[in-house]
């Protein structure tokens, strides 16, 4: 009995060295690097009128966003390894350039007399990664924000129009791979969504004969990243 409780304990000891150890050759330390990948734009743009005509009114019409970019990237931080837990902090700026645009009619007239237009060059914010090292690789979950720059443009036959710029802070989830390539470099591919909070835009214009109407459009986009990158490690 003796011997059989010996060896349950040998053989215990034996799995949790093995699940426990450190076989990463990614160390613990600060890192730069270089990104490239695709990001596109997603979400809705909901537009509502208010006319002092009631049959004119337009209650509510929704767009789609859909914009699709090239993106590069840069980014630095500092991981550390626990064991096989990993954490690290990044900082990174994007660079992409994304329009989404949309003609619409109002009425059933053939031509598209209305356009909706939201626009974003670019991005920055900073992550947290966690994950867990195994052999020569970290799978890693993200959590960050990112602030991007919008410009959002309505435009109509009569002289209505909107078009005003403003700043977004989002909170981005997502995912990542790490891959050890040698004592000083190594690989990842990412991916991270955007997530934007709605944003709000009214304006008032003159209808012939019947005072004005209000024009509001809710836009709240989100943005998709996919990327792969080289990093050197100091």
């Amino acid at each position: 009995m003796r011997k059989q409780i010996l060896t349950a304990l040998s053989l215990g000891a034996l799995l949790t060295t093995s699940l426990t150890a450190d076989s990463c050759q990614i160390n613990s330390g600060a890192y730069a690097g270089v990104g490239v990948g695709m990001t596109h734009l997603g979400g809705t743009n909901d537009l509502t009128t208010v006319n002092p005509d009631p049959a004119a009114d337009f209650p509510k019409n929704q767009h789609k966003l859909s914009a699709t970019s090239l993106a590069a990237s840069i980014f630095g931080g500092y991981g550390a390894k626990f064991g096989c837990l990993w954490t690290a902090g990044e900082l990174f700026y994007q660079f992409d350039s994304l329009s989404s645009k949309d003609a619409f009619n109002h009425s059933g007239a053939e031509r598209s007399d209305r356009k909706i237009t939201l626009k974003s060059s670019g991005a920055f914010g900073g992550a947290v990664h966690l994950g867990y090292a195994l052999n020569n690789s970290i799978v890693y979950a993200i959590v960050g924000v990112e602030g991007r720059r919008f410009k959002l443009t309505y435009s109509q036959v009569n002289p209505a129009a909107i078009s005003k710029g403003y700043t977004s802070t989002a909170f981005v989830p997502g995912l990542g791979l790490r891959l050890g390539l040698g004592k000083n470099f190594s690989a990842r591919v990412e991916y991270k969504c955007a997530i934007h909070p709605r944003k709000s835009i009214s304006t008032t214009a003159p209808v012939p004969g019947a005072g004005t109407e209000t024009i509001t459009v809710k836009s709240t986009p989100q943005v998709h990243s996919v990327q792969v990158g080289c990093i050197y490690n100091f």
